[in-house]
C-alpha cells in the first residue's frame, strides 16, 4: 500500500515544490526505513522526486542536472 503511494505523489498544483519533497521524502523513508547508507535513500528520494515532477520541462532540466552531479560524484572517488 505505501509503495503504490509513493508512485503516485506527483509535483501538482496543489504541493509547493517544498512541500512536494518533504511529502516523497516522508514515504520513501517509510517504505525503507532500514536503508542502511544515506546515500541509499538520497538516490530514491532524489529518483521518486524527479519522476514526480508534472512538467515535463522541468523533470529534463533536473534529470540533466542531477546526472551531471552524479557524474561529479563519481570522478571525485
Amino acid at each position: 500500500m505505501m509503495n503504490h503511494k509513493v508512485h503516485h505523489v506527483t509535483k501538482s498544483h496543489g504541493y509547493t515544490i517544498v512541500d512536494y519533497g518533504e511529502k516523497v521524502t516522508q514515504l520513501v523513508k517509510q517504505i525503507f526505513p532500514k536503508t542502511e547508507t544515506s546515500d541509499d535513500i538520497d538516490r530514491l528520494i532524489q529518483d521518486r522526486f524527479l519522476e514526480g515532477l508534472y512538467n515535463q520541462r522541468l523533470r529534463e532540466k533536473v534529470r540533466a542536472k542531477m546526472l551531471k552531479m552524479r557524474q561529479i560524484e563519481t570522478e571525485k572517488v
